[in-house]
């Protein structure tokens, strides 16, 4: 965390004012998504009318506020010093509050343009077709999923928004892999990209989870169900 704390204030001391918010590069404004409308609308149904436009302004005005966190912004104090009393603790600075509310943004311009997942970050296998148990197991885990995403939109804990970005780029890809009859995954974030940074290694080993838990499924299907 002091890492990525450390590199948030280089970013925002560069002249670019460039921040990496890596999730944002699964999706993209110049494709349209296939299943935004019909999730609008169950997150209107379980959250509220105007849930989503509300979120988006509470965010937006936490950011323009007189005293939003970049006008008090916290850096953490380095921990203690290891005493056989006192166990050196770290405490958190601004970085994951600002880093919810852009991303958080983000998440609302995304969903409410409808943008689609980024061509370059699948993994297709058009080699393999999914059976009919496995597609209807992939629509029992898309309902999962959906239901996963509206508690953390409804809790809002800690990296709740990166959270929100991941689970939905997973819906997309659970919705063409049925649309298609195929296997569809998230690829790991680019090495070069002109919006995010290299993913650390725990970005990497939760996606690859996310990846193997997918295809899990699958897999568990053709053994029970071949086809």
């Amino acid at each position: 965390m002091l890492k990525k704390e450390t590199k948030f204030l280089e970013e925002l001391n560069s002249p670019e004012k460039k921040i990496g918010l890596r999730a944002t590069a699964y999706f993209t404004s110049k494709d349209k998504s296939v299943l935004s409308k019909d999730l609008k609308s169950q997150l209107t149904i379980s959250l509220g009318e105007n849930f989503l436009k509300d979120l988006e302004q509470n965010l937006k005005d936490k950011m323009l506020s007189p005293n939003n966190l970049l006008v008090k912004m916290e850096f953490s104090p380095l921990p203690e010093k290891m005493h056989r009393e006192i166990f050196p603790f770290f405490k958190p600075g601004s970085y994951l509050k600002i880093r919810d509310i852009l991303e958080g943004i983000l998440f609302c311009q995304i969903l409410r343009e409808e943008w689609g997942l980024n061509q370059e970050l699948k993994i297709l296998n058009i080699q393999e077709s999914l059976s009919t148990k496995e597609k209807e197991l992939l629509e029992n885990f898309r309902e999962q999923q959906i239901k996963g995403l509206i508690q953390t939109l409804s809790d809002k804990d800690p990296g709740w928004a990166y959270s929100a970005l991941v689970i939905l780029a997973r819906l997309h890809t659970i919705e063409e892999s049925i649309q298609t009859g195929s296997p569809v995954f998230l690829s790991s974030f680019p090495d070069n990209s002109p919006i995010v940074y290299k993913e650390d290694s725990q970005d990497a080993q939760a996606l690859q989870h996310f990846s193997e838990e997918t295809w899990a499924i699958v897999s568990l299907a053709r053994k029970k169900y071949p086809p």
